[in-house]
């Protein structure tokens, strides 16, 4: 099939227009008073290495296709089935899988939804037809119109809306729609919404912070005159003043104060300079609500907060934060690219995300291969290292039998 997003693509890039998505959310200003969408939550370091660090982590995982043998054994299918293969390494003409991956999954974390367009084209597989994918076509989710399907238990389709303004409609089954928590079944729940007060706080006090540092964290002054004087002369003084004694390395430092006046200077606490509790709190909420641990956004106070330690902490951001994320994937892909899920089906490989350092790993390996879990390969796949001749044995304890053979112990036993 004709790609029909060809067009949008000449340069190599999706190209990125809010304009619409700016106008469909109007009212997403904060009680702080401040407009939260894209670009301002991205400005914020908590939320942008939140963002990025669940779309790259996902991103850099192995992904594979398996046949399913029985309820316990699997094998590799890439051989099997090239195309998916092909497709999950080489999705489109200008991205590579992790490119690819990462944005959507940057635009799900943010916005609760990612899309991507499937380009289908007949295959002949033994004398039968089958629509096989052969390409996938990534939508930016502001220009994207899910279309309410009451009547089929799901989307009803999608809009596309272009840059040139052509509306392009599409099946459900054209579209990998990939959501976030949903809370009507069809559409992910935006994060910029549904945190639009937290970002929007953390906005304000940052925009607010570096308004003060732009005026070297100085606080204003109060020159008292006996007198009063003209509007005139009030503003000389003011100008004068400002252009000797102000806050550039430039300006003089020693003030000469004339004709009796007096100089109040303004207190400001280092607390209030800095913003140090208000932006703690921020930060951390910001990354409770991204569901990422507080050190790995910088905020190292919080280290011991969520297991015993650094490597606790990573395992359970694994476990509690991308395994969710990683099934949803799963069950999508499988869903959308694979022709027989009840046969194949598509995983992620995190093994190395949850290797401890050396010593850890090392006492895991030995454990798992005296007990004739791990082949010496295996260890060595997971170690990213060749197989070796001869280590695909697997071991087993020559002290050790089933429980059944030890005398006195058989099924008719009554040993308590």
């Amino acid at each position: 099939m004709k790609n029909p997003f060809g067009a949008l693509f000449d340069r190599k890039s999706i190209g990125s227009s809010y304009d619409l998505w700016t106008y469909l959310n109007r009212g997403t200003s904060s009680s702080a008073g401040v407009a939260v969408s894209e670009s301002t939550a991205l400005s914020v370091m908590a939320v942008l290495t939140c963002v990025s660090l669940r779309s790259r982590a996902l991103a850099s995982l192995p992904i594979k296709v398996y046949e399913r043998l029985d309820d316990r054994n699997k094998r590799l299918a890439n051989a099997t089935l090239p195309g998916v293969a092909r497709v999950l390494s080489q999705p489109n003409t200008w991205q590579t899988r992790s490119e690819l991956f990462g944005m959507l999954e940057a635009h799900r974390v943010l916005r609760g939804n990612a899309y991507a367009w499937k380009n289908v084209v007949p295959v002949v597989v033994n004398g039968q037809t089958y629509p096989d994918v052969i390409e996938l076509i990534p939508m930016h989710p502001d220009k994207v119109e899910v279309l309410d399907g009451a009547e089929l238990g799901g989307p009803g389709g999608y809009r596309y809306h272009t840059r040139k303004g052509r509306v392009i409609e599409m099946r459900p089954d054209e579209v990998v729609h990939l959501r976030g928590l949903s809370t009507d079944g069809l559409m992910g729940r935006s994060v910029l919404q549904d945190m639009r007060e937290a970002i929007g706080g953390a906005i304000a006090t940052q925009d607010h912070a570096n308004s003060l540092w732009s005026r070297d964290a100085t606080p204003s002054v109060v020159l008292k005159h006996k007198n009063t004087l003209s509007e005139k002369a009030r503003k000389n003084l003011e100008h004068t003043w400002e252009e000797t004694y102000g806050r550039t390395s430039e300006k003089k430092r020693v003030a000469v104060i004339e004709e009796g006046m007096e100089i109040e200077r303004l207190s400001l606490s280092p607390e209030d300079g800095q913003f140090l509790e208000t932006r703690k709190f921020s930060r951390s909420e910001i990354a409770g609500a991204f569901h990422v641990p507080p050190h790995m956004i910088g905020d190292t106070e919080k280290s011991t907060s969520w297991g015993t330690g650094i490597e606790q902490q990573q395992i359970g951001f694994v476990v509690f934060t991308m395994m969710p994320d990683l099934s949803l994937w799963e069950q999508r892909l499988t869903r959308e690219l694979i022709r027989a899920p009840e046969r194949f089906f598509i995983e992620f490989s995190v093994q190395g995300m949850l290797r401890g350092d050396q010593a850890a790993r090392g006492q895991f390996y030995r454990v798992m291969r005296e007990v004739g879990a791990y082949s010496a390969n295996d260890i060595r796949a997971f170690e990213n290292m060749n197989p070796v001749d001869g280590g695909d044995d697997y071991l087993r304890p020559t002290n050790l039998q089933p429980l059944a053979l030890v005398p006195g112990s058989g099924s008719g036993s009554n040993a308590n």
